[in-house]
């Protein structure tokens, strides 16, 4: 419709169109890392999608972002976790409280921030997948650069999900990040 768009809008686009194709039925998301809200909000506004939760787990200050950009939107169907559920379609969780957090999701998503974790908070996240009832991740993160020179990582290889967990589809060669990565 004439209007501009970043790379970055093509970025969001292909990971939940992709989440779209092969994980079905969805209805609820957890995104960990879900930055100023941008993929929740193209999910929201997806009339194929029948999205009734999307949940955004982030540091606290990050969720201030996404609360921005998402109230923008959706006005009072955005809440924030404090303990109870605030009956939201978007629950904006701090990750200091993920363990409250109880509600299944279908699908959890990272997109980009597991890379920029340390070691000891990706052994965190993947503990926390095997209690939680989740029942596909989807992850896109950098992985396997050379030790000494990791662009954005902070670590080797993420996520590294439990032996509860299987892999249905791995592709280390997405021409989109070829394009947006170094």
């Amino acid at each position: 419709d004439g209007k501009i768009v970043s790379n970055v809008f093509f970025w969001h686009l292909r990971n939940m169109f992709f989440c779209q194709t092969h994980v079905a039925p969805l209805r609820s998301i957890l995104e960990i890392g879900g930055g100023y809200g941008t993929l929740a909000r193209l999910w929201l506004l997806n009339p194929e999608a029948k999205i009734d939760r999307y949940v955004i787990v982030d540091l606290p200050e990050a969720l201030f972002f996404s609360e921005v950009t998402l109230r923008a939107e959706f006005g009072d169907r955005v809440g924030y976790w404090n303990g109870k559920d605030p009956g939201t379609q978007v629950v904006l969780v701090p990750v200091g409280r993920l363990e409250e957090y109880t509600k299944p999701s279908d699908l959890v998503i990272n997109v980009g921030s597991f890379q920029e974790m340390s070691d000891i908070w990706i052994s965190h996240y993947m503990k926390w997948l095997d209690i939680y009832q989740a029942k596909f991740l989807y992850s896109l993160n950098y992985m396997g650069s050379p030790i000494e020179y990791l662009y954005e990582s902070r670590n080797f290889w993420s996520p590294r999900p439990s032996n509860f967990w299987s892999t249905r589809i791995i592709n280390p060669d997405i021409p989109l990040v070829k394009v947006m990565c170094a």
